[in-house]
């Protein structure tokens, strides 16, 4: 037994160093960035935080703007840009994003967009940052794309109104949550920021925890319409799950969005999680 679980841990050695690029350690936990499928047309760069993939970058130069992973045309914050009224008109938006990855949605700014990122980890930001970055989507975004260093929600209180028509919460380390971001005071916070017809879009993608039930408890006590937006996986584009949730439901109406919502079942569940209550243990998956 101990050789055979001292050939499993040498594996694994093994395999995390394949096509290492950089490996970090900081207060947040330890990065890595990985060269995957390399001299094949499909060569990506990834991030992992832990064993999460937090966002890819295809290598080939008229590639590198592709869309992947979790931030695809058929995802819920893909829809929720994508078929924004305002999008959809050919109007400039204004786009907040907590959690910066690897910049992917930058990668969906035209110009006239407004689009501002907020990262926690200074790591996790020197990625893609200078003429050179290791992730490129932020520096080659179409629209005016920065960046807020700090903690999203921190900054986002400290901040006046920024009306903005899409704001996505993206903020997960692993599959840890960042509970702070899920409370009914969190979301209050957000819609201060929204603007006219704006839309919330939280990605709960986890192996372990259902936190759809949390953002409609949160949703329902701030006056929100929310709903369950799931994807499924295809190539580079990966299953995903998102909740939308808006005042009104000009966007949660559109036949696009309403063809990839799932319907809420009967007696489904909410939960009201505050910023002196949560409880992770009756959000476990069954």
């Amino acid at each position: 037994a101990i050789v055979a679980l001292g050939g499993a841990l040498l594996w694994d050695a093994v395999r995390q160093e394949r096509g290492l690029l950089l490996a970090s350690r900081g207060f947040y936990g330890v990065l890595r960035v990985v060269r995957e499928e390399p001299g094949e047309p499909d060569e990506y760069v990834k991030l992992l935080h832990g064993q999460i993939t937090h966002g890819l970058q295809l290598s080939a130069p008229a590639r590198r703007a592709e869309l992947t992973a979790y931030y695809g045309p058929s995802s819920g914050a893909g829809l929720a840009i994508g078929r924004h009224p305002k999008r959809l008109a050919s109007r400039p938006m204004r786009l907040g994003v907590i959690g910066l990855g690897v910049g992917t949605l930058a990668a969906w700014s035209l110009p006239g967009d407004v689009f501002r990122f907020y990262e926690i980890d200074p790591d996790v930001a020197r990625l893609s940052e200078g003429p050179h970055p290791v992730f490129s989507f932020r520096r080659d975004g179409r629209g005016d794309v920065s960046l807020r260093l700090g903690d999203g929600r921190l900054v986002l209180e400290r901040e006046g109104p920024q009306a903005f028509d899409v704001l996505v919460v993206d903020a997960f380390s692993s599959d840890s949550i960042p509970v702070h971001l899920l409370t009914r005071e969190a979301f209050g916070v957000y819609l201060r920021h929204l603007a006219q017809g704006g839309v919330l879009a939280v990605h709960v993608t986890n192996r372990y925890l259902d936190l759809k039930p949390v953002v409609r408890g949160a949703a329902a006590e701030l006056g929100l319409n929310a709903e369950h937006v799931p994807s499924f996986e295809q190539s580079l584009l990966w299953s995903s799950d998102w909740m939308l949730a808006s005042r009104d439901r000009a966007l949660l109406e559109d036949e696009v969005v309403r063809a990839a919502t799932l319907p809420r079942l009967p007696g489904a569940s909410t939960a009201v999680w505050r910023d002196d209550w949560s409880d992770l243990l009756g959000a476990l998956k069954h």
